[in-house]
């Protein structure tokens, strides 16, 4: 079977990588390195849980209030 070959245009900007073009498994995101990191600071990520546990002991203070 004849393959069609395709040029292959690689960015990359910053922590981004984008391939454009090439045969859908070259470029499938399954076959791309993954890594995991937070969207946001985890210092901004305490605070919001710290922000949260206030709100719910202010809820569960007014429902015992009423």
């Amino acid at each position: 079977m004849d393959r069609l070959i395709l040029l292959v245009e690689s960015r990359i900007r910053g922590d981004v990588y984008v391939r454009f073009g090439g045969e859908l498994p070259k470029t499938h995101r399954s076959n791309t390195a993954g890594r995991w990191m937070l969207s946001l600071p985890l210092k901004s990520v305490n605070n919001l849980v710290k922000d949260a546990r206030k709100v719910q002991q202010t809820i569960l203070m007014v429902g015992d209030i009423t």
